[in-house]
Protein backbone atom coordinates (compact mmCIF):
# COMPACT_ATOMS: atom_id res chain seq x y z
CA UNK A 1 0.00 0.00 0.00
CA UNK A 2 0.95 3.46 -0.92
CA UNK A 3 1.52 6.48 2.46
CA UNK A 4 -1.07 7.67 3.44
CA UNK A 5 -1.80 11.42 2.54
CA UNK A 6 -2.70 13.27 5.66
CA UNK A 7 -4.94 15.69 3.55
CA UNK A 8 -6.65 12.46 2.63
CA UNK A 9 -6.43 10.50 6.02
CA UNK A 10 -10.00 11.87 7.85
CA UNK A 11 -11.75 10.79 4.87
CA UNK A 12 -10.21 7.53 4.50
CA UNK A 13 -10.79 6.96 7.73
CA UNK A 14 -14.41 7.81 7.40
CA UNK A 15 -14.91 5.23 4.35
CA UNK A 16 -13.74 2.44 6.52
CA UNK A 17 -16.94 2.22 8.35
CA UNK A 18 -18.12 1.21 4.81
CA UNK A 19 -17.76 -2.74 4.70
CA UNK A 20 -16.85 -2.63 0.60
CA UNK A 21 -13.94 -0.01 1.40
CA UNK A 22 -12.67 -1.54 4.35
CA UNK A 23 -12.32 -4.80 2.28
CA UNK A 24 -10.52 -3.14 -0.45
CA UNK A 25 -8.39 -0.92 1.55
CA UNK A 26 -7.57 -3.81 3.39
CA UNK A 27 -7.01 -1.32 6.59
CA UNK A 28 -9.47 -1.76 10.03
CA UNK A 29 -9.55 2.00 12.75
CA UNK A 30 -8.97 1.37 16.45
CA UNK A 31 -10.14 3.62 19.08
CA UNK A 32 -9.87 2.91 22.73
CA UNK A 33 -7.06 4.03 24.21
CA UNK A 34 -6.25 0.82 25.88
CA UNK A 35 -6.48 -0.71 22.20
CA UNK A 36 -3.90 2.04 20.85
CA UNK A 37 -1.36 1.61 23.41
CA UNK A 38 -1.15 -2.21 23.24
CA UNK A 39 -1.07 -1.81 18.99
CA UNK A 40 1.95 0.45 19.07
CA UNK A 41 3.50 -0.84 22.57
CA UNK A 42 3.42 -4.27 20.65
CA UNK A 43 4.88 -2.65 16.98
CA UNK A 44 2.09 -3.01 15.00
CA UNK A 45 2.57 -0.92 11.70
CA UNK A 46 0.06 2.28 12.01
CA UNK A 47 -0.87 3.44 8.83
CA UNK A 48 -2.11 6.70 9.92
CA UNK A 49 -3.50 8.45 12.95
CA UNK A 50 -6.46 10.89 13.65
CA UNK A 51 -6.58 12.44 16.75
CA UNK A 52 -8.20 14.93 18.64
CA UNK A 53 -5.84 16.15 22.00
CA UNK A 54 -8.64 18.17 24.14
CA UNK A 55 -10.94 14.71 23.57
CA UNK A 56 -7.86 12.12 24.18
CA UNK A 57 -6.69 14.06 27.27
CA UNK A 58 -4.34 11.30 27.97
CA UNK A 59 -0.77 11.88 28.22
CA UNK A 60 0.29 8.67 27.20
CA UNK A 61 -1.53 8.78 23.77
CA UNK A 62 -0.05 12.27 23.38
CA UNK A 63 3.55 11.07 23.80
CA UNK A 64 2.74 7.72 21.45
CA UNK A 65 1.05 10.04 18.37
CA UNK A 66 3.98 12.40 18.67
CA UNK A 67 6.41 9.31 18.40
CA UNK A 68 4.31 8.05 15.59
CA UNK A 69 4.22 11.61 13.88
CA UNK A 70 8.06 11.59 13.90
CA UNK A 71 8.44 8.19 13.00
CA UNK A 72 7.22 9.45 9.66
CA UNK A 73 3.27 8.08 10.09
CA UNK A 74 0.43 10.34 8.76
CA UNK A 75 -1.07 12.39 11.99
CA UNK A 76 -3.60 14.38 11.40
CA UNK A 77 -5.46 16.69 14.48
CA UNK A 78 -8.81 17.75 14.20
CA UNK A 79 -11.48 19.46 15.66
CA UNK A 80 -14.24 17.66 18.66
CA UNK A 81 -17.37 17.84 16.05
CA UNK A 82 -14.31 16.39 13.33
CA UNK A 83 -13.91 13.96 15.31
CA UNK A 84 -16.93 13.00 17.05
CA UNK A 85 -18.14 12.23 13.22
CA UNK A 86 -15.48 10.18 12.55
CA UNK A 87 -15.88 7.70 15.88
CA UNK A 88 -18.52 4.77 16.62
CA UNK A 89 -17.78 4.14 20.44
CA UNK A 90 -20.31 5.49 23.26
CA UNK A 91 -17.50 8.03 24.20
CA UNK A 92 -15.49 9.93 21.73
CA UNK A 93 -11.53 8.66 22.80
CA UNK A 94 -9.86 11.19 20.87
CA UNK A 95 -7.77 8.81 18.81
CA UNK A 96 -7.95 6.64 16.11
CA UNK A 97 -5.44 4.37 14.83
CA UNK A 98 -5.55 2.83 10.76
CA UNK A 99 -4.18 -0.61 10.65
CA UNK A 100 -3.55 -3.37 8.19
CA UNK A 101 -6.15 -6.34 8.26
CA UNK A 102 -4.45 -9.61 9.29
CA UNK A 103 -5.23 -12.79 7.23
CA UNK A 104 -3.96 -15.34 6.62
CA UNK A 105 -4.42 -18.35 4.43
CA UNK A 106 -5.78 -21.00 6.07
CA UNK A 107 -3.69 -23.70 4.69
CA UNK A 108 -1.01 -21.71 6.84
CA UNK A 109 -2.90 -21.49 9.83
CA UNK A 110 -1.23 -23.29 12.70
CA UNK A 111 -3.25 -26.06 14.93
CA UNK A 112 -4.56 -24.80 18.50
CA UNK A 113 -8.13 -23.80 19.42
CA UNK A 114 -9.73 -21.91 16.94
CA UNK A 115 -13.48 -20.49 16.54
CA UNK A 116 -15.65 -20.84 12.97
CA UNK A 117 -18.79 -18.86 11.84
CA UNK A 118 -20.50 -18.25 9.38
CA UNK A 119 -22.44 -15.05 10.29
CA UNK A 120 -23.00 -13.34 13.55
CA UNK A 121 -25.82 -11.23 13.57
CA UNK A 122 -23.99 -8.96 16.83
CA UNK A 123 -21.22 -7.26 16.43
CA UNK A 124 -21.01 -7.05 20.04
CA UNK A 125 -21.61 -10.96 19.98
CA UNK A 126 -18.19 -11.47 17.89
CA UNK A 127 -16.57 -9.09 19.60
CA UNK A 128 -17.43 -11.04 22.89
CA UNK A 129 -16.01 -14.19 21.08
CA UNK A 130 -12.67 -12.37 19.68
CA UNK A 131 -12.01 -11.80 23.43
CA UNK A 132 -12.95 -14.93 25.09
CA UNK A 133 -11.24 -16.60 22.46
CA UNK A 134 -7.96 -14.31 23.37
CA UNK A 135 -8.38 -15.43 26.94
CA UNK A 136 -8.35 -18.87 26.96
CA UNK A 137 -4.93 -18.97 24.39
CA UNK A 138 -6.79 -19.29 21.38
CA UNK A 139 -5.56 -18.90 17.82
CA UNK A 140 -7.96 -16.80 16.15
CA UNK A 141 -11.01 -17.14 13.71
CA UNK A 142 -12.19 -18.79 10.63
CA UNK A 143 -14.94 -17.29 8.32
CA UNK A 144 -16.63 -19.35 6.15
CA UNK A 145 -19.38 -16.72 5.24
CA UNK A 146 -19.75 -12.98 5.62
CA UNK A 147 -18.69 -12.89 9.28
CA UNK A 148 -16.27 -9.81 9.38
CA UNK A 149 -14.20 -9.22 12.39
CA UNK A 150 -12.79 -5.72 11.45
CA UNK A 151 -16.45 -4.28 12.03
CA UNK A 152 -15.91 -1.37 13.78
CA UNK A 153 -18.08 -2.37 16.79
CA UNK A 154 -16.57 -5.96 16.76
CA UNK A 155 -13.35 -4.37 17.08
CA UNK A 156 -14.24 -2.15 19.74
CA UNK A 157 -16.21 -4.64 21.98
CA UNK A 158 -13.23 -7.22 21.28
CA UNK A 159 -11.35 -4.21 23.15
CA UNK A 160 -7.65 -5.22 23.03
CA UNK A 161 -8.87 -9.16 22.45
CA UNK A 162 -8.44 -9.35 18.79
CA UNK A 163 -4.95 -8.29 18.43
CA UNK A 164 -3.00 -11.36 19.17
CA UNK A 165 -5.39 -13.33 17.19
CA UNK A 166 -5.06 -14.55 13.61
CA UNK A 167 -7.76 -14.69 11.06
CA UNK A 168 -8.52 -16.58 7.89
CA UNK A 169 -11.25 -17.18 5.20
CA UNK A 170 -11.97 -20.71 4.03
CA UNK A 171 -14.75 -22.58 2.50
CA UNK A 172 -15.72 -26.16 3.71
CA UNK A 173 -13.77 -28.14 2.00
CA UNK A 174 -11.01 -25.98 2.89
CA UNK A 175 -11.50 -26.23 6.35
CA UNK A 176 -12.02 -29.64 6.42
CA UNK A 177 -8.65 -30.35 4.50
CA UNK A 178 -7.24 -28.06 7.05
CA UNK A 179 -8.19 -29.69 9.67
CA UNK A 180 -7.24 -33.54 8.77
CA UNK A 181 -3.76 -31.40 7.67
CA UNK A 182 -3.38 -30.07 11.20
CA UNK A 183 -5.08 -32.79 13.09
CA UNK A 184 -7.60 -29.73 14.10
CA UNK A 185 -11.12 -31.31 15.24
CA UNK A 186 -14.25 -29.54 13.81
CA UNK A 187 -16.51 -29.28 16.83
CA UNK A 188 -20.27 -28.23 16.53
CA UNK A 189 -22.30 -26.56 19.08
CA UNK A 190 -25.92 -27.59 18.81
CA UNK A 191 -29.05 -27.96 20.90
CA UNK A 192 -29.49 -31.41 19.46
CA UNK A 193 -26.41 -32.50 19.89
CA UNK A 194 -26.12 -35.62 22.85
CA UNK A 195 -23.25 -34.94 23.91
CA UNK A 196 -22.68 -32.62 27.05
CA UNK A 197 -20.19 -30.00 27.16
CA UNK A 198 -18.96 -31.32 30.18
CA UNK A 199 -18.58 -35.04 28.87
CA UNK A 200 -16.67 -34.66 25.59
CA UNK A 201 -13.16 -34.95 25.38
CA UNK A 202 -11.71 -32.19 23.52
CA UNK A 203 -8.41 -32.50 22.07
CA UNK A 204 -5.24 -30.50 22.21
CA UNK A 205 -6.01 -29.11 18.63
CA UNK A 206 -9.87 -27.71 18.27
CA UNK A 207 -12.23 -25.40 16.44
CA UNK A 208 -15.57 -24.25 17.65
CA UNK A 209 -18.04 -23.72 15.12
CA UNK A 210 -20.83 -21.52 16.51
CA UNK A 211 -24.10 -21.07 14.86
CA UNK A 212 -25.76 -17.39 13.77
CA UNK A 213 -27.75 -16.22 16.80
CA UNK A 214 -31.31 -17.16 15.32
CA UNK A 215 -30.65 -19.82 12.25
CA UNK A 216 -28.19 -21.88 14.50
CA UNK A 217 -25.85 -23.94 12.62
CA UNK A 218 -27.57 -24.69 9.68
CA UNK A 219 -28.33 -27.84 7.91
CA UNK A 220 -25.64 -29.88 6.99
CA UNK A 221 -22.86 -28.55 9.54
CA UNK A 222 -22.77 -31.27 12.27
CA UNK A 223 -22.42 -34.24 9.55
CA UNK A 224 -19.42 -31.95 8.32
CA UNK A 225 -17.99 -32.14 12.21
CA UNK A 226 -16.06 -34.70 13.93
CA UNK A 227 -18.32 -33.94 16.98
CA UNK A 228 -20.64 -32.27 18.80
CA UNK A 229 -21.84 -30.64 21.85
CA UNK A 230 -24.84 -29.16 23.64
CA UNK A 231 -24.95 -27.20 26.55
CA UNK A 232 -28.47 -28.11 28.76
CA UNK A 233 -30.63 -25.49 29.92
CA UNK A 234 -32.44 -25.99 33.05
CA UNK A 235 -34.52 -22.85 33.24
CA UNK A 236 -37.09 -21.13 30.83
CA UNK A 237 -35.01 -19.65 28.77
CA UNK A 238 -35.17 -21.46 25.43
CA UNK A 239 -31.44 -20.38 24.42
CA UNK A 240 -27.73 -18.52 25.05
CA UNK A 241 -26.39 -15.71 23.89
CA UNK A 242 -23.55 -17.27 21.66
CA UNK A 243 -21.17 -15.16 23.44
CA UNK A 244 -21.83 -16.67 26.71
CA UNK A 245 -21.76 -19.92 24.98
CA UNK A 246 -18.45 -19.59 23.20
CA UNK A 247 -16.90 -18.97 26.56
CA UNK A 248 -18.18 -22.01 28.41
CA UNK A 249 -17.08 -24.59 25.77
CA UNK A 250 -13.81 -22.57 25.32
CA UNK A 251 -13.02 -23.04 28.85
CA UNK A 252 -14.03 -26.23 29.28
CA UNK A 253 -11.42 -27.34 26.41
CA UNK A 254 -8.72 -25.42 28.24
CA UNK A 255 -9.63 -26.94 31.43
CA UNK A 256 -9.22 -30.39 30.18
CA UNK A 257 -5.93 -29.18 28.12
CA UNK A 258 -4.45 -27.87 31.49
CA UNK A 259 -5.33 -31.10 33.31
CA UNK A 260 -3.60 -33.02 31.34
CA UNK A 261 -0.62 -31.33 31.23
CA UNK A 262 -0.26 -31.43 34.98
CA UNK A 263 -1.51 -35.15 35.23
CA UNK A 264 1.98 -34.80 32.86
CA UNK A 265 4.41 -33.11 34.70
CA UNK A 266 3.35 -35.11 37.94
CA UNK A 267 3.33 -38.67 36.53
CA UNK A 268 6.42 -38.40 33.85
CA UNK A 269 7.85 -41.96 34.52
CA UNK A 270 3.96 -43.84 34.04
CA UNK A 271 3.70 -45.97 31.60
CA UNK A 272 2.05 -45.02 28.16
CA UNK A 273 0.64 -48.58 28.06
CA UNK A 274 -1.87 -47.91 31.26
CA UNK A 275 -3.30 -44.62 31.26
CA UNK A 276 -5.33 -43.40 34.52
CA UNK A 277 -8.82 -43.94 34.33
CA UNK A 278 -9.23 -39.98 33.77
CA UNK A 279 -7.16 -40.33 30.93
CA UNK A 280 -8.65 -37.64 28.07
CA UNK A 281 -7.49 -38.88 24.44
CA UNK A 282 -6.04 -36.30 22.12
CA UNK A 283 -6.88 -37.38 19.10
CA UNK A 284 -10.02 -35.75 17.46
CA UNK A 285 -13.24 -36.91 19.27
CA UNK A 286 -15.76 -38.90 17.78
CA UNK A 287 -18.54 -38.55 19.87
CA UNK A 288 -22.04 -39.25 18.59
CA UNK A 289 -23.76 -36.74 16.58
CA UNK A 290 -27.28 -36.12 15.69
CA UNK A 291 -28.53 -33.38 12.59
CA UNK A 292 -29.25 -29.46 13.55
CA UNK A 293 -32.53 -28.71 13.48
CA UNK A 294 -34.25 -25.43 14.45
CA UNK A 295 -32.66 -22.81 16.58
CA UNK A 296 -28.62 -23.32 17.92
CA UNK A 297 -28.31 -23.07 21.25
CA UNK A 298 -26.46 -19.91 21.45
CA UNK A 299 -28.50 -16.73 20.41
Amino acid sequence: MSPVDPRSLVELARSLADPGHRAAAGLYTLERHGAFLAAVDADFVIEGVVWCERLAGNDAVAVLVRRLRQRGVPVVAVTVEVFRGLCHGARASGVIALLRQRWVPIAKAPPGTWVGVDRIRSPGNLGTILRTVEACGGRGLVVVGDADPYDPQVVGSSMTGMLDLRFARATWPELRAWGRAQNVALIAASPTARCAWDRFDYPDNFLLWLGEERAGIGPGVAARCCGAVRIPILGRADSLNVGIAAGILLFEGLRQRRAREESTQMSPKKSEASPPADHRPTSPPTAPRSPSTGPSTPT
